[in-house]
Formats: C-alpha cells, sequence, structure tokens
C-alpha cells in the first residue's frame, strides 16, 4: 500500500524543547501501537521549528515540496504555525496544531486548524480570576516580543478594556526574544505599586528566570503565568522559588 507521509514542525531543541518533544514522544507512541492508517503505512518526517517563524517557513517548504506529505501536524508554537500557514493553505495540505493559541489561527486559512483554546478565551478566564475573584486592582503584565506572548497580552488588555478596568494596567512592558535578565523590568514593576505580575513568557525558561529573579530582588507578590510555565524547565530554572 502506498505510504502515508505526515510532517511534523515543532521546537525539538531550544528552550521550548520539553514540549516538542513530549509531542513528538507521544506521536511515535501512538503509531508504535497504531502503525497504519486504513491499511496504509505511515512515515512520520521531523523538523524543528524552533518555535520560531523563520525555522517553521523552511521546515513546511521542505515538507511540501521535496517530501510531499499530505498532512503537517504542527507547526506547535503560534510563531510557527503562523508564518508556514500561507504556505500550507496555497498547497492545500491540512496543518493542525495542538499547542498554537495565538487567536489569529483562527482566521489563518481553510486548512489550518487546532485542537488547542484560543488565547482570547483563557485570558478571559485569567482576567476574571484576577478582577473578580482576587479583587486585584492594579496589574502588571511583563510579555516576550512573540506571537504567542504578544497575542496572550492583547486579550488582557481587551477584556480590562471591555470591563471598564482599563487602568488596573498599571505596567505594560514588552521584552525581547530570550531576554535572561529581568531585574529592570521587575524594578518598575515594584515601583508601580503593583498587587499581582502577569508573567508572559514564551518558554518555561523565561517564566522560570522572572520567577526567581523576583524573589532574589525581594518582590513580593503573587506571579501569574501561562501555559508555558508547566514545563520542567521552569522548576529547574526558578528553583526554590
Amino acid at each position: 500500500p502506498e505510504v502515508i507521509k505526515i510532517g511534523f514542525i515543532g521546537p525539538l531543541t531550544g528552550n521550548v524543547a520539553s514540549f516538542g518533544q513530549d509531542y513528538k514522544k507521544g506521536i511515535e507512541l501512538y503509531f508504535k501501537e497504531n502503525p497504519t492508517i486504513k491499511g496504509r503505512p505511515v512515515k512520520m518526517i521531523w523538523e524543528d521549528g524552533r518555535c520560531n517563524g523563520q525555522d517553521a517557513v523552511n521546515a513546511v517548504k521542505k515538507l511540501v515540496e521535496i517530501d510531499k506529505v499530505e498532512v503537517v501536524l504542527g507547526g506547535q508554537c503560534s510563531g510557527e504555525i503562523l508564518a508556514a500557514a500561507p504556505i500550507g493553505e496555497s498547497n492545500k495540505v491540512v496543518m493542525i496544531s495542538s499547542f498554537a493559541s495565538n487567536p489569529s489561527i483562527t482566521d489563518a486559512g481553510d486548512y489550518i486548524f487546532r485542537n488547542y483554546p484560543s488565547d482570547a478565551r483563557v485570558a478571559r478566564t485569567m482576567v476574571d480570576v484576577l478582577t473578580q475573584n482576587e479583587g486585584f486592582k492594579k496589574i502588571a503584565v511583563l510579555s516576550e516580543q512573540t506571537d504567542y506572548c504578544q497575542g496572550f497580552r492583547n486579550a488582557i488588555r481587551k477584556h480590562l478594556k471591555a470591563d471598564g478596568h482599563e487602568d488596573y494596567l498599571v505596567v505594560d512592558e514588552a521584552f525581547g526574544v530570550d531576554n535572561t535578565d529581568f531585574r529592570s523590568l521587575l524594578q518598575k514593576v515594584r515601583e508601580s505599586g503593583a498587587e499581582v505580575l502577569v508573567a508572559i513568557g514564551q518558554s518555561p525558561v523565561t517564566d522560570g528566570f522572572i520567577v526567581r529573579q523576583a524573589k532574589e530582588t525581594g518582590l513580593s507578590l503573587p506571579i501569574y503565568s501561562t501555559d508555558t510555565a508547566p514545563g520542567p524547565d521552569f522548576f529547574s530554572t526558578a528553583k526554590d522559588a
């Protein structure tokens, strides 16, 4: 039978690799137990998107033009799938992500899918928890300059404005990709009188640095993050913080 070729694009190296490697292991386990689809053998072709738009574009071009895959699992990061989507769409190759959450993915094309919650909805829940459940009125947000993080940050701003709480946002600062020193930004948070900090990093490593340096600089306040934080690298980076 003709082999079904399936491509994968996700972060297999770098600070977000723990997520990409988890997905890879899960897919490998599934096809070890279910090696065929309707009698046709499956060949997986793995590409490292590094949670980066340009790497994902290079990967999807190879998968579509050279490997002739029928479907792509990924990109897993928002930046990966948003950058790669136009190529998948123009070639009518289905792409489906299990991790990307930027709200813009909803409108990325007829062949572009995800089975993961949009940040527009997740941010709505976070704002409700912060303002209604906890009653915070001074909120600081630090966000990385990536598609995922800025999508989440913009959703928080949108929901605060819709609730009439735009003035609750006392700090709204973006930082560069792979930044590891947050002391000056944390000082701004301290000076603002913020009651809570929302740390939106692209990777669990970034979130870990923010939490650790907050403790090292004596900034004592609740810190909320997004669903990038639970990676094992968060705990090894944040240590006892």
